[in-house]
């Protein structure tokens, strides 16, 4: 019985209503209001259908904001459809007020029952002492099926008891193997309808709850709305005090024998493409900023202030209101991203490294902690923090991306390297395997993959075992180029100062500046004085150094048109403070470059200190210039960790720096 309608549209303003009896409208479509100032009044007689085919919703009341006054009274039924895959969590949402737990996902059943409305509902199960007797199906000493989100503790809570009220702007975190009949762990899974009864979030008073999201944390929100929702159009603080993106929790990630699903990161950063996407729900290459009726979701204040989330009608999406606001994406925005496949060949995991102008090395709200999966892991480390997306300034060369494994399994896996405008030329990038001590050539122009095996030996699944560096792809040519400083002058001139040696050969040094440390120009060359297989010392001044930061690198030709680049130095803008810092920081392949900038020249006393106060390193640099790059290349027997790098200059002052050795 009842009627089944498609679309429904309200046009009469002075409103509608339902009649009394038990005679449901069940709409399979849109609702929604083509005037102002009309009410739906349901009568209690009002189903939003979810089925295979699709998921009824509620249009915008307001019409995109050009009226106001709809609304929607009366109790309505919103169904959520999940289909018949394996056993997995789901991260859901109940749109509406006013029902228990048992009346909504337990259809009213009595224990284990399921004699009322076949097909509908799921068994819930809990680890709370006297779960049966606090309405649950079954206990279930490994931990509850229904969970909600600490955002205090960062951990998820057990829902009391099925006799509370389903009502929670913050969601659940469910465990769904099917429709009631699904008994046992052994039983296999089936479709369902999730369905809940109440009043819906509208307008004025019965508007949705707001969230605060606390600084540094994260914090879950059920979608309050029967409807999809576009993250971009909710109201919120500008990054970085809430991060313009999101996590959900996509079932069919990783869902095999060992997989219950996994986190989807949906970031401004990686043009709202999902991370790592790859399944039915989320593919990797469309944006997808969207959250679904009866879907929760995270928000991040990881690195902000945080503050209020709250909705508005005009937050809602369909398909007569697709809010398609232009992705704020460089044109040259590059991309590595890596995908973890297991030896059944389903992606398990993945991550982003994106590289733009717009980003800052330090981390902040572009980048994107990474939510840990229930099955195998892959996340990128910087600074003690595993990430799902980082966010960095261009692409240089010896930048390295440290990735982090967890939960691996003794099986073989595969590593999938998508590059995207990464090709430009320059540069090329190497897979490290610390197990194996083998490298790999990845393709920057196009998808590779590289297979590894996961064994019984403890370093074989060690979290830091890969990682990427960028290198100079430049031929090595009958010339080396020991050294690049540069000073400002009292003029405010910029002297570059480099010295060669194994000169042969050589038809010109162009001096190169640049303003980002990526696109560099020639300003200055300078002809080869000898050739004669010695060493030499050049130098060129630039007359019109920029008013902002200038970055000098020394392009060396041969005569058979050869080019090699020195390393890059930097002079900030006019007049910076002094400093010295390392990089890159983590230390790999036990070289420390220290960036000194603004220092005295001289000798200054260099010590490498281990956790346990002992010097491995003891030895002198000395610094032509204010302003220059010197390394230190440590003996193979220095062990990987965490080391002090004690600096005295030639006035005794020191400087210590924070190192990691990989």
């Amino acid at each position: 019985s009842g009627h089944l309608i498609k679309n429904l549209r309200i046009s009469n303003s002075n409103g509608v209503s339902f009649s009394g009896t038990n005679d449901t409208v069940k709409v399979t479509g849109l609702l929604d209001f083509g005037t102002s100032n009309a009410v739906l009044n349901t009568n209690n007689n009002l189903t939003l259908i979810s089925s295979a085919s699709g998921t009824a919703s509620v249009g915008d009341l307001t019409n995109n904001g050009a009226n106001s006054g709809n609304n929607i009274t009366g109790n309505v039924t919103v169904e959520r459809f999940i289909p018949n895959h394996s056993k997995a969590w789901q991260f859901l949402a109940a749109p509406t007020r006013g029902q228990t737990i048992n009346n909504a996902w337990q259809e009213g059943n009595t224990t284990l029952a399921n004699t009322t409305h076949p097909g509908y509902g799921t068994i819930i199960t809990s680890n709370v002492a006297g779960a049966v007797a606090q309405g649950f199906d079954v206990y279930t000493p490994s931990g509850p099926t229904m969970k909600t989100y600490n955002t205090t503790t960062g951990l998820w809570d057990g829902v009391a008891s099925t006799s509370i009220q389903i009502a929670d702007q913050r969601g659940y975190m469910f465990f769904v193997r099917g429709d009631r009949s699904v008994t046992t762990s052994s039983a296999p899974a089936t479709s369902t309808i999730l369905r809940t009864t109440g009043k819906l979030y509208t307008n004025g008073a019965d508007a949705p709850p707001v969230t605060t999201v606390l600084a540094g944390k994260l914090a879950s929100i059920g979608n309050p709305y029967p409807s999809a929702i576009d993250f971009r159009l909710l109201t919120k603080p500008a990054a970085p005090a809430v991060a313009d993106l999101f996590y959900v929790w996509d079932p069919l990630l990783t869902n095999t024998a060992n997989g219950l699903g996994g986190y989807q990161t949906i970031s401004a950063a990686n043009a709202w493409k999902p991370i790592p996407g790859g399944t039915a729900n989320y593919d990797a290459t469309v944006a997808s900023p969207y959250i679904q009726s009866g879907q929760a979701f995270f928000v991040s204040a990881a690195s902000g202030a945080g503050g209020s989330v709250s909705f508005t009608e005009t937050s809602k999406v369909n398909m007569y209101n697709m809010a398609n606001r232009p992705v704020n994406t460089s044109s040259d925005r590059q991309f590595l991203k890596l995908n973890l496949y297991n030896a059944a060949n389903i992606l398990t995991d993945g991550n982003v490294v994106a590289f733009d102008q717009g980003f800052d090395n330090a981390i902040n709200s572009d980048d994107a902690i990474k939510l840990t999966n229930t099955s195998e892991n892959i996340g990128i480390r910087r600074n003690g923090t595993t990430l799902a997306l980082e966010a960095k300034r261009p692409v240089v060369t010896e930048d390295t991306v440290f990735y982090n494994l967890a939960g691996m399994k003794l099986q073989n896996y595969r590593l999938a390297f998508t590059p995207e405008n990464m090709n430009t030329g320059g540069l090329t990038a190497t897979l490290v395997d610390k197990f194996l001590s083998t490298t790999t050539t990845l393709n920057l122009a196009d998808t590779c993959s590289v297979n590894f095996q996961v064994t019984t030996n403890t370093a074989s699944y060690a979290p830091d075992r890969f990682y990427v560096i960028f290198r100079s792809s430049v031929v090595v040519l009958p010339v080396t180029i020991t050294n690049i400083s540069a000073t400002r002058n009292v003029d405010k001139t910029i002297r570059v100062d480099w010295n060669v040696n194994n000169e042969t050969s050589m038809r010109m040094y162009e001096v190169e500046r640049s303003a980002d440390g990526r696109n560099f120009n020639k300003i200055r060359e300078a002809i080869p004085t000898a050739n004669n297989g010695g060493a030499e010392i050049y130098n060129r001044t630039d007359n019109n150094p920029l008013t902002e930061d200038n970055f000098y690198r020394i392009k060396a030709i041969s005569n058979s048109g050869q080019v090699q680049y020195s390393s890059i130095i930097k002079v900030a803008a006019q007049k910076t403070t002094a400093s010295i810092n390392i990089y890159p920081n983590p230390v790999v392949d036990k070289k420390i470059n220290i960036q000194l900038s603004n220092q005295a020249k001289g000798t200054y006393h260099v010590q490498l200190i281990n956790a346990i106060g002992q010097v491995v390193y003891n030895g002198n640099i000395i610094l032509p210039n204010n302003n220059s790059v010197q390394s230190i290349q440590l003996s193979r027997t220095v062990t990987p960790g965490d080391y002090r790098l004690k600096i005295t200059d030639t006035n005794g002052t020191v400087t210590v720096k924070q190192l990691l050795l990989q």
